[in-house]
């Protein structure tokens, strides 16, 4: 909205001023006189000659007091005899410009300081390479000597207008300055027209709706029909001209009217309003599409024929008013179409009714001075301000009834929730149900599991403490020199503290897991030397190792520090070095390397075994609680299936991860990225 008001803003006072430039031009000039002006009318064939000779023989006439002149369309032309004075002694650059609808051809005739005639030409047929001055408009750049007396002549090959047929821009860079500021606001005009056209395109690539379509096709065919009316296409197609450029842009101006009927209703939506209505506009619509294809057909068969033109040159020139009438007239029909449906009901009419009052205020005075004959830069200016606060104004009310469909889709569907509101309150009370459903399954089920691998681990343990009581018991009752061996008796016993250690490592795991689980472990981060906690875990399992004969590649760099728990991470490296001998063969071996990683500030600590790794159906489920994998230890060594997942956790507790950097089938090597100090 603020960027709307701000282009709005810009674009009147851009208007302002360069409309101020108009307002300079005055017909003529205090320092210049045009002490006569007569005319004739005489048949197009002849030369400057020929016409020096008909005024010698007093066929031209004063131009009268009421402005009256004869209309001249084909066959004869209009020539123009003005004797100007130049008082003073320099040279003086002005514009002469033609006030002329549809001016074909001029030609301009004066004798310059040296005793030469000069030819200057203009008009729509003159190739712009030939004109006196670039532009559409008739214009003339001409310098007039300071002397008494200095006669211009001017052969106008078709005039509809009444006098004065001139403007004079007195210095010529009041014209100029016109012009180049008249260039700028052209292309502001149409860098907005790209802009709304793009926007638009989006906003229907989105939302699909006929009425945005139509409004994107009036948005361009009215931007290209203005465009072939300023004649601006003619710096790189030369050939368009006239009679086929006016056609042409006449005809697109019909469709530009077609495409805004349909717009005004579909976003109307006048069908539903008022019927009645609603087929008068098709029937425009039918006229309008009619126009288009009389003005294609007659710019066909003048192709083939271009007699026709000078044959019925009334034809030509009087289309263009009719046209211009019977768009006023749609334009008016449309505006009513509007107000009347905003009495009825139609909130979107709103900001559509505004569109046309812009076309009123500015667009229509200008479309009745072009049908008048007398057009001028300012008439531009107006046409492209009306045009531009229309299109803006339509393209907010296409915000608009966005808006208002927003709005009622929202209460329509605030409307069903409400419906449907004990309806969802009892599937969302069935989720919850199923969902607590699941969690109780879920729950029971790792509570078995738990059991299972408890009752399963402590089983083993128990019945070699039970075995071993029985047979003390059994030989407490022999007789002395019955009994066994105080050795072997030692040997029972140091079996029964093993049986018991390894029932409270199992039994230290799974506290260890439900801890994690519960969140209530603390942790104490300090910078600690890796060598020496990979010293200390591997101290207490290197007799275990070294009863499997396995040999231990361990390669710790000095120096190399990393910020853990001292306790919790010997925890991490005793867990992984006890799997890597518990699942490697007898004989095997087993590797330790670390150095800094590739990110700055943490540390890599690959570990690998020669055992035979995890399979595709494992690597899914390889750091999950409770989990029995394919492999198994290789000296009956137990398994919680916890070992892995207490290391994944305790890493990430210190900031750490682990993931296994080894293939299915291939011996497992893990690789532990953690912080350095």
């Amino acid at each position: 909205m603020r960027w709307a008001i701000k282009t709005l803003l810009h674009s009147g006072l851009t208007g302002w001023f360069f409309l101020s430039f108009a307002a300079a031009a005055e017909p003529l000039d205090a320092g210049m006189v045009i002490r006569e002006a007569h005319y004739a009318i005489l048949p197009e064939e002849i030369g400057l000659g020929d016409v020096q000779a008909a005024w010698a023989a007093g066929r031209f006439q004063p131009v009268p007091p009421s402005g009256r002149l004869p209309v001249t369309l084909g066959g004869e032309h209009l020539w123009t005899r003005l004797v100007w004075d130049n008082p003073g002694a320099r040279v003086r650059q002005v514009v002469l410009e033609i006030i002329d609808f549809l001016e074909d051809h001029t030609a301009l005739y004066f004798e310059n300081e040296a005793g030469d005639w000069e030819q200057h030409l203009a008009g729509e047929n003159v190739p712009f390479a030939e004109k006196s001055l670039w532009g559409r408009e008739p214009a003339f750049f001409i310098n007039i000597p300071p002397r008494e007396d200095w006669v211009v002549w001017i052969n106008n090959a078709s005039d509809e207008s009444q006098w004065p047929l001139y403007r004079l821009h007195d210095p010529a860079d009041n014209f100029l300055r016109l012009r180049r500021g008249h260039d700028k606001w052209t292309g502001f005009y149409y860098g907005g027209l790209l802009a709304l056209a793009c926007y638009n395109l989006f906003v229907y690539s989105v939302l699909r709706r006929k009425e945005i379509l139509y409004f994107l096709i009036y948005v361009m065919t009215f931007g290209l029909g203005f465009f072939l009316y300023q004649g601006l296409q003619f710096e790189w197609i030369p050939w368009l001209q006239s009679p086929f450029h006016n056609l042409i842009m006449a005809s697109v101006m019909c469709l530009s009217v077609v495409a805004l009927t349909q717009f005004s209703r579909k976003f109307l939506v006048v069908a539903d309003y008022v019927p009645w209505l609603d087929r008068w506009l098709r029937v425009f619509m039918l006229i309008m599409t009619g126009s288009t294809g009389v003005l294609l057909g007659y710019a066909v068969v003048l192709g083939v024929d271009r007699r026709l033109w000078t044959d019925w040159p009334g034809f030509y020139h009087g289309i263009f008013p009719v046209l211009t009438i019977t768009i006023m007239v749609g334009y008016v029909v449309l505006a009513l179409a509007g107000v009347f449906l905003l009495r009825r009901g139609c909130r979107q009419a709103r900001f559509f009714l505004l569109g046309f009052g812009a076309i009123f205020l500015f667009l229509v005075p200008a479309m009745l001075s072009q049908v008048q004959g007398r057009p001028v830069l300012s008439d531009i200016v107006w046409v492209q301000i009306g045009s531009g606060l229309e299109m803006f104004f339509f393209a907010f009310a296409l915000v608009d009834k966005i808006r208002i469909m927003r709005d009622e889709k929202d209460a329509a569907v605030e409307k069903a929730e409400h419906e449907s509101a004990e309806r969802t309150r009892l599937e969302r009370a069935h989720a919850e149900i199923v969902r607590q459903k699941l969690l109780l399954e879920e729950m029971h089920q790792q509570k078995s599991e738990f059991l299972g691998i408890a009752a399963h681990d402590l089983k083993n343990p128990l019945n070699a403490i039970q075995a071993i009581a029985w047979l003390l018991e059994e030989d407490e009752r022999r007789p002395g020199q019955a009994r066994m061996p105080a050795g072997e008796r030692v040997g029972f016993i140091t079996d029964v503290a093993d049986s018991a250690e390894r029932m409270l490592a199992i039994i230290d795991t799974l506290l260890e897991a439900e801890t994690l689980d519960s969140g209530r472990i603390e942790l104490n981060l300090k910078g600690h030397p890796l060598g020496s906690l990979v010293e200390a875990a591997w101290r207490g399992l290197s007799s275990t190792a070294k009863a499997k004969g396995m040999v231990a590649d361990i390669s710790v760099p000095d120096g190399l520090l990393v910020l853990v728990d001292e306790a919790r991470f010997r925890r991490v490296l005793e867990n992984l070095l006890s799997n890597a001998i518990k699942y490697s063969p007898a004989g095997g071996s087993i590797r330790l390397e670390a150095a800094p990683d590739f990110v700055p500030g943490r540390v890599m600590i690959t570990i690998g075994d020669s055992g035979p790794g995890f399979s595709e159906q494992d690597i899914p489920r390889i750091f999950g609680r409770y989990r029995k994998l394919s492999a198994r230890p290789t000296g009956g060594e137990s398994s919680t299936g916890l070992g892995l997942y207490i290391v994944k956790r305790l890493l990430e507790l210190q900031g750490g991860s682990i993931r296994l950097a080894s293939p299915p089938g291939q011996s497992a090597i893990f690789r532990i990225d953690i912080p350095a100090a």
